[in-house]
């Protein structure tokens, strides 16, 4: 994440959906999924979704390890398509 200021997103539109959360496995980090429904409907409930780990570094967020990936039922998982840091 670099270059102008860029807004971290979080909600489901249509067959896409991007979250973060502050409760990541590294203190001090943010972890921004983003995902798009398997199928091309957005009744479809089921993601592939990618994890990405940040570290604030100076004035720009820095890359934690490599980014990982797994499908998630919405049906059955918590979303990981909110905004989950603060109060």
């Amino acid at each position: 994440m670099s270059g102008p200021p860029l807004p971290l997103s979080a909600g489901l539109s249509g067959t896409h959906g991007d979250g973060f959360t502050c409760d990541g496995p590294t203190p001090g980090t943010v972890v921004v999924a983003g995902g798009n429904a398997t199928g091309n409907a957005a009744s479809d409930r089921t993601y592939s979704v990618t994890y990405t780990t940040w570290r604030l570094s100076g004035e720009s967020f820095q890359t934690v390890g490599s980014p990982t990936s797994s499908t998630v039922d919405l049906n059955t998982t918590a979303s990981p398509f909110t905004a989950g840091c603060g109060v």
